[in-house]
This record gives C-alpha cells, structure tokens and sequence, in this order.
C-alpha cells in the first residue's frame, strides 16, 4: 500500500500536469436538467485545429478527439449522418440506468432505445461509424490513423490510435454548414 505521504504529492504534481485537482473534495455533480424532446446540436468551437482528408472526396475537415475515459463519457454515432451522441456517465437518467449498463466507450446495443433520434431522422446505434461532413461517406478507421497519429501529441511516446470506431476514443466532425464548430450532440437522452 502507497503511503499518504508520498501519494498525495504525486496526485498533486499529476493533477497539476493534467489540469485536475485530486485533492479538493468534489461536490456532487448538478441534476440533469429536464430533457426536451429533440437533442439540439451543440456549436463549440474547435480550439486546436486538427485535420484529416477523408478517403473518398480527399476533402479536408476539422475534427476533435475524445477520450471516453477521461472524459466520462459513452458515445454512439449517427446510423445515417455519423453525427456524434456524447453521453456524460454522471448523467445517464437512473431509469435508464436500471435497464442498461453504460461504461467507458462505445454504448451497448440495448441503450440504443433510450437514445433519441438525429436531427437528419436516422438512429444513433452501436456500430455505425463517423462520416465525411462533405461526401457523407463512412471514414475508415486505418485510413484516418495517419491523420490521428500526426494530430496526437502522444504518438511520440509510442500511443498509436485504436484503428476502430468502437473503442475507447471517438471523433467529432466539423458541421459543414458552420466550418468552425463541432457536430455532436450531448446527452440526447428520450423522455422516460
């Protein structure tokens, strides 16, 4: 067993490196606010301006990587569109969470039901993938590993990207319609 001695002060250092702080109590997350039927698309702007060309129309975009770990989150994408659902874990609605487990990356087929639909009419389902905000075709995981691996600060100390869209990270696209924002949407969860 670590001593407190020396754990505290590696949490503090790890904490300071990563942007946490591990030592101050953490007050209980907000209730979730009422959910609207109809999720909206959420517009943040994209910070670091990180790109790839997708395989089919070698049209360049922007796009964001997420860990799901570190950001407690599940996620889904769009069976049509591939528009990002990101789903916040401290916030899953306790019905649904009696009826289907949730963990660290791609949801479970059985959460499907409790997703609501895209704002383009299709379904946010385990497997689909993400897809070129130009062309609307599906980005293929090893093709997007170049751009990934080039992109991520981590590969020179030997990270290299997951090559699936069920893993641990997913992406978010740029919308097409707004070059400067992300398309997902957060917490799209159905009334239950």
């Amino acid at each position: 067993m670590v001593s407190l001695t020396i754990a505290l002060p590696v949490l503090a250092i790890a904490g300071a490196i990563l942007g946490f702080n591990f030592l101050r109590r953490h007050s209980p997350r907000p209730a979730r606010p009422a959910h609207t039927a109809g999720a909206r698309i959420v517009s943040e702007p994209v910070n670091t301006p990180t790109y790839a060309d997708c395989g089919h129309c070698n049209r360049s975009f922007r796009y964001v990587l997420w860990h799901s770990g570190f950001s407690d989150s599940a996620y889904a994408y769009c069976d049509t569109c591939g528009m990002l659902a990101l789903l916040d874990l401290w916030r899953v609605p306790e019905s649904i969470r009696k009826r289907s487990p949730f963990g660290h990356g791609e949801i479970e087929q059985s959460a499907e039901e409790y997703l609501s639909s895209c704002s383009c009419g299709g379904h946010f389902k385990k497997g689909s993938s993400p897809r070129c905000p130009y062309c609307g075709e599906s980005l293929s995981s090893d093709l997007m590993a170049g751009a990934i691996e080039r992109n991520a600060p981590g590969t020179a100390k030997g990270w290299r990207w997951q090559r699936t869209w069920s893993g641990i990270y997913c992406i978010a696209v740029e919308d097409p319609d707004n070059p400067n924002t992300l398309r997902f949407l957060k917490d799209p969860w159905t009334s239950t």
